[in-house]
């Protein structure tokens, strides 16, 4: 094992021996939070890791500091391990900073996207939307429900977040679309306000800009 490895292996290992408490449980490791940043997993376990990390402070940054590093490996040629272990070390290094997390919840387990509750916003928009005509939909609650939603760039930056929604859809207006290029992805979730003052938030979903 080289010197690099060896300190990755030691990077993996200190991620796995940090504090699970029942706040942050079910941490994504470096390698597949990378992978989801990167696009390359399968789009049902990379929406399961965007919930948590829109939930999760220290995964916030650590998304980040994931979408960086794939931009700096798309400009140079290098193997993939060695990002892999930048990756690893910029995610220890970022435990326990502070950070916003651009879609918050309420403070508790972190929730998958299986065990959302069933009154929860079901997205009911495809996986692209046109920019002229950005309208995000969803199920509706029961009646009297109102809405919250928010809207993030790729790297977690707010772009949107509207409340008091009594309808179950919200046109994005193109003043906050104006810097998305094409091809962009953008995150959004919806929160359900109900009558009984419950505040159930949907799965975070992704929709790319045409």
């Amino acid at each position: 094992m080289n010197p690099q490895q060896e300190e990755f292996e030691k990077l993996s290992r200190a991620w796995a021996a940090r504090d699970q408490s029942s706040a942050h449980e079910q941490h994504p490791d470096p390698e597949e939070l990378y992978e989801a940043a990167s696009g390359n997993l399968d789009r049902d376990r990379r929406l399961e890791i965007i919930d948590h990390v829109a939930k999760c402070a220290e995964c916030t940054q650590a998304w980040r500091i994931a979408l960086e590093v794939g931009a700096r490996s798309t400009k140079t040629s290098v193997t993939r391990r060695p990002w892999h272990f930048a990756l690893a070390a910029s995610v220890i290094l970022a435990v326990g900073l502070v950070t916003y997390l651009v879609i918050p919840v309420d403070q508790g387990t972190p929730q998958y996207r299986e065990g959302v509750d069933p009154l929860a916003p079901v997205s009911a928009v495809g996986a692209t939307l046109p920019r002229e005509q950005f309208v995000l939909r969803w199920s509706a609650g029961p009646p009297g429900t109102t809405y919250l939603v928010r809207v993030s760039t790729a790297d977690l930056t707010p772009l949107l977040d509207q409340s008091d929604i009594a309808a179950t859809e919200l046109a994005i207006p193109g003043s906050v679309l104006a810097n998305v290029k094409a091809g962009d992805e953008l995150f959004w979730q919806v929160e359900a306000r109900l009558p009984d003052g419950r505040r159930v938030a949907s799965h975070t979903y992704a929709v790319r800009v045409q």
